[in-house]
């Protein structure tokens, strides 16, 4: 029976759950050994008494953001690049930071760019597919009442409940709607009565197949490539509808051709038809993120293929309202997806995106395009900007908009711009130094505050390398810092 270990893991010390801790390890084991009918035996390594490795003086601590929960995950997981996983990790942790509702997610390889022999075969850099996942107590928490009177701890129930999930998804398990499963998506209103909780037929199925299956066992294929001919999601994408006539989904990019890798934003815009009176309300789900989103490609070959998220999440009950003076906005940073750069091919790529809204239908897109350049004989400024935009620090600046390397991508990115101000990406690299310097999760000192704000002004010199989204929020912390 081959084992695989599955460590338990605090990331903050805002939340504590003891009781959990001490009820969950035997409950997850049993249930993924019943339901793989032996194929997944697993080793539960209880870390959770352990001091959290987040850093202890943020005034954010209890939030996590995504390339902290990857560094994390690689700390725990440390898992070879070239032998089969041996372990898996869930974290627990307050909330997401840029959105305090999901109860878990899960991850696979994050935004890793070309960084040449200095990091292969080092995992806690590199990472694998599905090689574990988070759980958010403090979002569990909000929602769930701990009271030892009920028959069952709301609290711990549904944290066992997101746990054994959130292993699935490391499991590639798909959402699966009712009769309710480990796989069904949260209720918000309720946590589901414990005497349900179980794996369907067709989950076991897939579970048995363990470590003979690069799709189900972890660091195999990526999330949604289940090796089974049907779609990974509950979703029916062919479902069309006039319930949503009057909306519209508009995406533009900030930069029409650009080197594979260097930063540009697809900028995505909700809205109603100009004249119409109507109101929406809709799921908050414009994340590739999420099942019902998703992001195509059409490569210069004709090839078309999905965007890869670095993190899956499960839908929450959060809504957006788009209406005639109410449209949404927000941008992705599509340059770098899960595992490393979108985009290879020189050419033109076609990109669209379609948002599932359940039984209103499928809203799609405008198409738009950006041309990869060919990659040619690169005088000196060419290879000095290909060396300082593909280092893990700086890189992870651009992605991230966080320097977790004691300030080296900065002061990379800064020292680029002295030598060449002129470069088709200064406004970009600006926008992104900014945001790190006045990352919200640190304690910003005042000359700090000051070098962020200059780099805000000075991407805003070159509007047109920006996102709409990236030119709002530069403008807002200028303004709010003048009032």
């Amino acid at each position: 029976m081959p084992n695989l270990t599955c460590v338990l893991a605090r990331i903050d010390d805002k939340h504590d759950a003891p009781r959990f801790f001490e009820n969950v390890a035997p409950r997850i084991k049993k249930t993924f050994t019943d339901a793989s009918d032996g194929a997944i035996n697993l080793d539960i390594v209880d870390r959770t008494d352990e001091a959290p490795t987040h850093r202890p003086n943020s005034p954010l601590a209890g939030r996590h953001f995504a390339l902290d929960l990857h560094r994390e995950l690689r700390f725990y997981a440390a898992n070879p690049l070239d032998q089969p996983v041996e372990t898996v990790v869930a974290l627990y942790g307050g909330v997401y930071h840029h959105n305090d509702s999901p109860y878990g997610m899960m991850f696979d390889p994050g935004f890793i760019p070309d960084a040449g022999e200095l990091f292969l075969n080092k995992p806690h850099l590199e990472g694998r597919p599905r090689e574990g996942c988070a759980i958010f107590l403090g979002a569990i928490e909000r929602d769930r009442k701990v009271d030892p009177d009920l028959l069952w701890d709301q609290f711990e129930q549904q944290t066992t409940f997101t746990t054994i999930h959130e292993l699935g998804h490391v499991f590639n398990l798909p959402h699966k709607k009712p009769p309710i499963n480990y796989m069904s998506q949260s209720d918000r209103r309720s946590v589901y009565n414990p005497n349900f909780h179980e794996f369907i037929p067709e989950h076991e199925t897939r579970l048995s197949r363990g470590k003979s299956s690069k799709s189900v066992w972890p660091g195999g294929s990526k999330f949604g490539d289940s090796g089974f001919l049907d779609d990974h999601s509950d979703c029916n994408w062919n479902t069309k509808s006039k319930m949503i006539d009057d909306l519209r989904f508009e995406i533009s990019i900030s930069r029409d051709h650009a080197r594979y890798f260097e930063p540009f934003e697809l900028d995505m815009r909700l809205r109603v038809k100009r004249g119409s009176t109507k109101t929406y309300r809709i799921s908050d789900i414009v994340d590739p993120g999420y099942d019902q989103f998703r992001i195509f490609i059409e490569e210069p070959t004709g090839e078309r293929r999905l965007y890869k998220s670095p993190r899956h999440y499960c839908p929450h009950e959060k809504f957006l309202t788009i209406g005639p003076s109410r449209e949404f906005r927000r941008d992705i940073s599509i340059f770098g997806e899960s595992g490393g750069y979108t985009f290879r091919r020189a050419g033109v790529h076609r990109i669209w995106a379609e948002i599932h809204l359940g039984r209103r239908g499928v809203l799609t897109s405008n198409k738009i395009g950006i041309e990869i350049e060919l990659e040619r004989s690169e005088s000196r400024k060419d290879q000095d900007v290909r060396i300082a935009l593909t280092r893990m620090a700086s890189a992870n600046v651009l992605y991230h908009r966080l320097d977790r390397h004691h300030g080296n991508g900065t002061k990379t990115l800064v020292s680029l711009l002295e030598s060449y101000a002129d470069i088709p990406t200064a406004g970009a690299i600006q926008y992104s130094v900014g945001r790190a310097l006045l990352e919200p999760s640190v304690r910003i000192q005042e000359k700090r505050k000051q070098r962020g704000m200059a780099c805000f002004e000075e991407a805003l010199k070159n509007p047109n390398q920006l996102s709409v989204r990236q030119i709002e929020i530069a403008e807002k912390c200028l303004g709010d810092a003048t009032n």
